[in-house]
């Protein structure tokens, strides 16, 4: 079994069993913390465990319990808005696949039964709320003073369109789930009932969306921790022995990252330099293993040559409302492939500059597409709590640490060029 797995499986049969209520706290009372220090099963006013209403938080030392039906509560009013429901029908990761496994011969060629992950940007948008929630809370915001922003962090996706990011790259500009924000929200009166229920601001909510100020500073780091920690998690479990899955073995609860963030409306730093070191480590190793991995990107792209070959402009309200479902059945209907598929049918030379790749592009018989990777944010100028000042991580962190993420931030950036060999 999975040592990933093995501390969060309970024994039904011998754990404790504890009401939820014994977790209720009335600062965040939509939000339950459970610890996971202890094997136990928590069970509702029925007795019934609540086991498969909890959103796990990977590698920390709490999972989490939301009450999803309570009265008047920012998470009652999302779970019940189909906009927001529709993000359980996009794949947070998309066609990325994991890396070919090291026991493989080259000749092996490896299909993937598409997508290989299984989270989604529901339950990223939630676990990001959830965080708000918390750490507003933690740093002792009111409940009227975290409502807004609390719908802002669950909502940042909510015009993610489908197919998430590879479709996002056919029109940038025209998909942008940042730039589409408002859209979204203000259509079929969303932004006016959650106005009058919970004093929510679209003009300050687009600003955070798109990182403005220090909310959308917090913002940005619930982003990173949320989607670090579920990507991480499905991503050693299909890699196990893999540098992720030995990392999180090690660094079990790295994401408890989540509980040093400080903020006081005027900025944002964390609390521990060495555990915001290790969450960036973490993070960085996913970015050269999966995010940026050329052969983990092979397939993400073929769905983008798929879509960007029948996309028109106008089709941008229908992305917008439609799941990944919807969008494979209308690529099957226009007589695209979806469904198993091999990062193994496309080869791949990285150049150093722009001229190099479009020259070999330019002699490829049958290209595929072309790829320019950038050097990812290490997340160094990230503030941290030095005495009684605050100062970005790179300068109290030892200089090896530093080149060690500076580096693998650099570690795919290039240009790409895809091309079929046969």
């Amino acid at each position: 079994m999975s040592l990933l797995l093995k501390n969060s499986i309970l024994d039904a049969f011998h754990a404790p069993r504890i009401p939820l209520k014994n977790f209720f706290c009335p600062n965040h009372p939509e939000v339950y913390l459970i610890p996971k220090k202890d094997y136990f099963s928590v069970v509702d006013d029925f007795g019934d465990s609540i086991g498969f209403f909890q959103l796990p938080m990977f590698f920390s030392s709490f999972n989490f319990y939301v009450d999803l039906e309570k009265e008047d509560g920012v998470f009652s009013a999302l779970y019940h808005e189909p906009k927001f429901h529709r993000l359980g029908g996009i794949n947070q990761l998309g066609f990325l696949c994991s890396p070919k496994p090291e026991s493989a011969s080259e000749q092996t060629k490896i299909f993937y039964y598409l997508p290989q992950f299984p989270h989604t940007r529901w339950g990223h948008s939630l676990l990001t709320g959830i965080l708000a929630e918390l750490v507003l809370t933690r740093n002792d915001f009111s409940k009227t003073e975290r409502d807004s922003f609390v719908l802002t962090a669950a909502c940042h996706d909510i015009a993610m369109p489908a197919g998430g990011d590879s479709v996002i790259r056919v029109d940038p500009k025209n998909l942008s789930e940042e730039n589409n924000f408002r859209l979204v929200m203000e259509k079929d009166g969303l932004v006016a009932r959650l106005a009058k229920q919970f004093g929510f601001d679209i003009l300050e909510a687009a600003n955070w969306v798109h990182n403005l100020g220090p909310n959308g500073k917090l913002l940005d780091a619930l982003d990173k921790i949320a989607y670090t920690t579920q990507d991480a998690c499905y991503y050693a479990l299909y890699t196990p022995g893999g540098r992720v899955y030995q990392y999180c073995c090690q660094h079990r609860f790295v994401m408890d990252v989540w509980q040093d963030i400080l903020f006081d409306g005027k900025d944002v730093w964390f609390a521990c330099s060495s555990r915001l070191f290790d969450f960036l480590l973490l993070r960085a190793y996913m970015h050269c293993d999966i995010y940026l991995n050329p052969r983990s990107r092979a397939l993400d792209y073929v769905l983008y040559n798929q879509v960007r070959k029948h996309y028109a402009p106008e089709m941008r309200d229908q992305l917008l409302s439609w799941d990944d479902k919807q969008l494979q059945l209308w690529l099957e209907q226009k007589g695209e492939d979806s469904g198993i598929l091999s990062p193994d049918d496309l080869s791949w030379k990285k150049f150093e500059s722009e001229k190099e790749a479009n020259d070999f592009a330019a002699r490829v018989p049958k290209l595929s597409h072309t790829d320019h990777v950038k050097p990812f944010k290490t997340g160094l100028d990230w503030l941290v709590a030095n005495g009684k000042k605050r100062t970005q991580l790179r300068f109290v962190l030892p200089k090896s640490k530093v080149v060690q993420l500076e580096s693998l931030s650099k570690r795919h950036a290039g240009w790409y060029v895809y091309y079929y060999q046969n």
